[in-house]
């Protein structure tokens, strides 16, 4: 979606830059997801893609959106 939105908008980043912190934060939320699942020895570390909406429920407290 990032790289959808440089092409709609000339490569402006400026214009996209919420597509960037959003980015950036889904991968933040993610690695620390996959850390925490790996502490408690959950397996697999990232939840597969039908767990994820259960998953963004249960640790959406760990992190504060940007």
């Amino acid at each position: 979606m990032s790289y959808q939105c440089l092409d709609d908008h000339g490569y402006d980043r400026d214009q996209c830059s919420k597509h960037f912190q959003n980015y950036k934060n889904c991968r933040e939320f993610w690695r620390l997801v996959t850390i925490d699942r790996k502490k408690k020895g959950i397996q697999p570390f990232l939840p597969p893609v039908e767990e994820r909406a259960r998953a963004l429920e249960e640790y959406k407290h760990i992190m504060a959106w940007k």
